[in-house]
This record gives C-alpha cells, structure tokens and sequence, in this order.
C-alpha cells in the first residue's frame, strides 16, 4: 500500500508538526523539515491539509487495509505513535500501532513486517558519519522500507560522499539524499527535542553531548 507515494503524500498532509509538540509537550521542541534544525523549510512543518491528503487518500490504491505503525518500548514514541494513529484516522487511514522492545525492531524480518517505522534519531558528534551509518545499515530503518530504485540512489550518493575529504561536502551530499527521500514523501520529519539538564548551582562547566550525556570530564565545583 506505502509504495503508492499518493498515500505517503497523504499521512505527511495529515500532520500538523505544531499541533503535534503542542498536544503532546514535554521535550518536543520545534517542527522538523530534516535531521538538523537549521536551514528549516516553514511549508513542510506548517502545511497540514486534510482535505487534500483525504484526496490523496481517495486516488491511491488504499481500500481500507490496517496500516501496520512499529516503534520500540518508549514513553514518547508510544504517544508519538498514538497521536499519528488518530491523525491517519481523521483521513479514513486505519493504523495499528505495534510497540516491541528496541532491540527486535533492529531486526530485519521485524523491519519488514511494519508498514510504517516512527522512532528518533541522534546525530553524533561527527553528524556526517551518523547519516552514513543511517543510510547504509542494513539492520537499519530506513535502508530496508527503501525501493530498489531508492537504494541505488542512496548507494550512489554515498559512493560520492566517501570521496570527499571536507565535512561540509560530505554533509552537503547527505543533504541531497535527504531532500530526495523527504520529496518521494520516504522520511516524514516530526520535530526536534531540546535535552536540558539540572544541576546544582556550585558545578560548572555543565554541557551536553550529542545523545543528551553530562561531559563529567569537564565538571568542576567551585568552593565556598
């Protein structure tokens, strides 16, 4: 049924990103139109339309079928998923959300079984060689709901990244394959989340890593 992008097209009109941070808060920041926050696309976050994706609905091959919805054990993915379950409904999309412990939704033949996969990425320390890595796993999320013709494209852009020795041209190339899937409606972006941390006022030196993690290396108190 996703294979049709007309359905694709029409659960990402379905969205409203800002209803969405709004509804469900907590460390849901802002609307996403990619891995980074910056430069971010307005119309993409911000043009939710249900009579069209209704349409879209109504021209694609969808006749009613269970949209199968996979995430793993987590409190906001759990209602990331909720919430996208009664945003498909309001556009005549039956989803049922199935929620399985992180480490059986690495699996190839569990991958396979999901028609839709809604889960967070991090990007490291060295953004380019996660995107890498995110693109090219096989025991990944995104390589394995790709069509063949997809594949060869990610393949060959990738091919392209690995020759470049600066960052920013690597990260220019990634950039390229993103805004490809995003336009075949492949990877549908949610939002960004803010990670804050709480300490004590003595401790300074307080920052975060990118997965959220105190650097303790660089922490040190002043004496009173």
């Amino acid at each position: 049924m996703l294979q049709d992008i007309r359905l694709r097209q029409a659960i990402h009109y379905a969205i409203d990103r800002t209803s969405l941070i709004t509804d469900l808060g907590g460390i849901r920041q802002q609307p996403a139109s990619g891995f980074f926050v910056r430069p971010y696309e307005a119309a993409y976050g911000s043009n939710r339309d249900e009579a069209k994706a209704r349409m879209l609905v109504a021209q694609s091959i969808y006749q009613g079928e269970i949209i199968r919805l996979y995430t793993y054990t987590m409190p906001s993915n759990e209602q990331n998923a909720q919430w996208l379950l009664q945003a498909c409904a309001k556009i005549g999309v039956l989803v049922e959300i199935v929620v399985v412990p992180i480490e059986q939704l690495y699996e190839p033949d569990t991958i396979q079984q999901a028609d839709l996969i809604v889960v967070g990425e991090v990007l490291g320390e060295q953004p380019d060689i996660t995107l890498i890595e995110m693109y090219t796993s096989r025991t990944g999320f995104i390589r394995n709901h790709l069509s063949i013709q997809d594949r060869a494209m990610v393949d060959g852009k990738i091919s392209d990244c690995l020759k470049e020795t600066d960052a920013r041209a690597r990260l220019n190339v990634l950039h390229r394959i993103q805004e490809e899937l995003k336009n075949a409606y492949s990877l549908l972006f949610l939002y960004h989340s803010l990670q804050v941390a709480d300490y004590d006022q003595s401790l300074h030196g307080i920052s975060l890593n990118a997965w959220g993690k105190v650097n303790y290396k660089d922490v040190w108190v002043r004496r009173t």
